[in-house]
């Protein structure tokens, strides 16, 4: 995996192709569900105040960034929050979400231009037949070899081939720069970088040592009288003798080779008795403080053995270690690849948070604008809302 692949999201925008719409059933409601759900879209639609003045568009260099390609870029995950979210909420998840697309979009714009500006000519008809090999792809492995099926399935989501086609280009455009001029420049870590690196990781590489468990549990309050649910000092003697004595017949089971997990389904009294007992990987302060005093029983045994009776609390249990994982600490030359490959992403993020600021220094944006421009993406996507809504109340 290339370093750009590493580093890029979140900062320039991945390319999209093609949402799942979200469907609403309009069956089963009954009158109240239905008035219920008018008023909370009128409570959606009154969230949505319009600033007529605010840009469509915002011009970054010699390119312009559209509001509506808010809508397109994020129409899925837009549906979703939209149908799960209170209404105020859901302005606050748009106003994040533009913020950080919008972000997301001026660095795109800027790094494009930047590139497209060092780009040799003869390079250009190269990059075209790059893009007409990735819409063949697109095509033959998501839309069965047709082009038509897949320009009306672009129809359906607001978009057009010629404008996947820009966008493939200026990834094209952007991923030949990044790697001609940042993922190319950085340098090969030092022997003493990486251990420096090691030193203060290695804790992230480390799997502490752990046990596979097995338990059976065995409870006092299976043994109260019916409908007792708070015993005499009697009753709840006598019950603690009979889950003493269940216990005791159930190692003896096990002595004469009964298996562990027939016995735990059978007669378990805890949680994963369906599972045989089953509590898989375990290590000490994992579990909750009536169980501790097992897995320290669970350390102290060798694997594929039983513990003695262990009295807990309320109740009586038995512990089978099914596995034994000694842990491991990765050497030094066990993670040098990883290391290595940390190191020069850890550069090639900084060159490539460098060179955006300088761009963006440049460019000299207009905070103002950016602000009104960020609000009107937000009121569009409100306005796109409660027209909707609106439309399925006269429907």
């Amino acid at each position: 995996m290339t370093l750009l692949k590493l580093s890029l999201s979140g900062l320039i925008c991945v390319l999209m192709l093609g949402c799942a719409s979200l469907g609403m059933s309009r069956t089963g409601h009954t009158k109240s569900s239905v008035n219920e759900k008018k008023k909370e879209r009128q409570k959606r639609r009154a969230v949505a105040v319009h600033d007529h003045h605010a840009p469509r568009t915002i011009k970054i260099g010699h390119s312009h960034i559209d509001a509506d390609q808010f809508a397109r870029d994020n129409a899925k995950v837009l549906a979703e929050k939209r149908s799960t979210l209170t209404p105020q909420a859901y302005v606050k998840f748009v106003q994040r979400r533009a913020a950080q697309w919008l972000n997301d979009a001026i660095s795109e714009s800027l790094i494009h231009e930047h590139a497209a500006d060092k780009l040799p000519e003869k390079a250009n008809e190269q990059i075209d037949g790059y893009v007409d090999a990735e819409i063949r792809k697109i095509v033959t492995l998501s839309y069965g070899g047709s082009q038509r099926i897949y320009e009306r399935q672009l129809a359906a989501e607001g978009k057009t081939l010629e404008h996947v086609r820009k966008k493939i280009r200026r990834q094209i455009v952007i991923s030949s720069f990044v790697s001609k001029n940042l993922e190319s420049n950085t340098a090969e870590p030092t022997r003493a970088e990486l251990w420096q690196l090691y030193q203060a990781t290695k804790h992230e590489y480390q799997r502490p040592p752990r046990r596979r468990m097995s338990l059976i549990d065995i409870r006092y309050l299976n043994y109260f009288p019916q409908g007792v649910d708070s015993p005499t000092r009697d009753q709840y003697n006598a019950a603690k003798a009979k889950a003493y004595e269940v216990m005791q017949r159930i190692t003896a089971e096990l002595a004469e080779g009964a298996t562990f997990t027939d016995i735990a389904k059978a007669k378990s009294h805890g949680l994963h008795a369906v599972d045989g007992g089953s509590w898989g990987w375990v290590t000490p302060g994992s579990v909750r403080e009536r169980y501790e005093p097992a897995v320290k029983a669970l350390y102290s045994i060798n694997q594929d053995t039983v513990s003695p009776i262990i009295e807990v609390v309320d109740g009586y249990l038995l512990v089978r270690c099914d596995e034994i994982d000694p842990g491991y600490t990765p050497s030094f030359a066990d993670v040098q690849v990883e290391l290595t490959e940390q190191i020069r992403r850890d550069s090639y993020n900084r060159a490539l948070i460098e060179l955006v600021n300088e761009l963006r220094e440049k460019a000299n944006l207009d905070p103002q604008a950016l602000d009104s421009f960020h609000r009107h993406i937000v009121e569009q996507e409100m306005k796109r809302m409660a027209d909707a809504e609106a439309q399925n109340d006269s429907d």
